[in-house]
């Protein structure tokens, strides 16, 4: 898994999904989730992901819309797609490359797909896997973190990034008080690494002209 550097259409997917994020959460605006999901298929489809991956994101997605609205297919399409997700991104990150903090990370997304699949399905011990998940990925990025030798300030920016993606998921699951204001600190640093990224990728193509 290479260094993360966004691209712009990236950055554009990311920020059109943070906007239906802002929109489904805040506003509570129908526009917001098919927004969201819009702009991460753009980001997805803007990576060097294997087009499989990106094509069982998009089944995750549908799977989870058929679910809330209580179609049927739903679960059988979440079932399928996550167990494409975690076989195909073991092949594409792992299977070469036997990094430690590539693992872990890989180990953290499958308690939290597991724990994802449970909470849809109104089962026991879903909070207890999710909560499990989000803290495992952000132990895992600050290992992966303190591991490089030189680090600037869009690592640090990524790093708090993780960590308030995770706390903020974490509260916003159990309903804790405060889940709005970091649900605030998120979107800041979210948008504080977009305009980085941009104004690096814009300086990068500036220069190679």
């Amino acid at each position: 898994m290479n260094k993360l550097k966004l691209n712009n259409n990236q950055i554009l997917g990311l920020f059109t999904c943070s906007f239906g994020i802002i929109l489904q959460e805040f506003f509570q605006n129908y526009i917001g989730f098919p927004m969201a999901f819009f702009g991460f298929i753009v980001f997805l489809v803007s990576s060097k992901l294997n087009m499989a991956i990106i094509g069982s994101f998009f089944l995750l997605g549908i799977g989870y819309y058929l679910r809330i609205l209580h179609l049927s297919m739903g679960k059988e399409i979440i079932i399928f797609s996550l167990i494409s997700l975690i076989i195909l991104s073991f092949v594409q990150f792992i299977l070469k490359k036997y990094k430690l903090d590539i693992i872990l990370i890989w180990l953290s997304f499958i308690i939290l797909f597991i724990g994802f699949y449970l909470k849809i399905e109104h089962l026991i011990l879903d909070n207890e896997l999710m909560t499990i998940g989000y803290s495992l990925i952000s132990i895992s990025y600050f290992y992966r973190f303190i591991k490089k030798k030189i680090k600037v300030f869009e690592d640090y920016n990524k790093l708090l990034l993780v960590f308030s993606w995770s706390i903020l998921s974490i509260f916003k699951m159990l309903h804790l008080v405060g889940s709005q204001f970091l649900s605030y600190v998120f979107i800041i640093i979210l948008w504080s690494w977009l305009i980085l990224s941009l104004i690096k990728d814009l300086k990068s193509n500036h220069i190679a002209k």
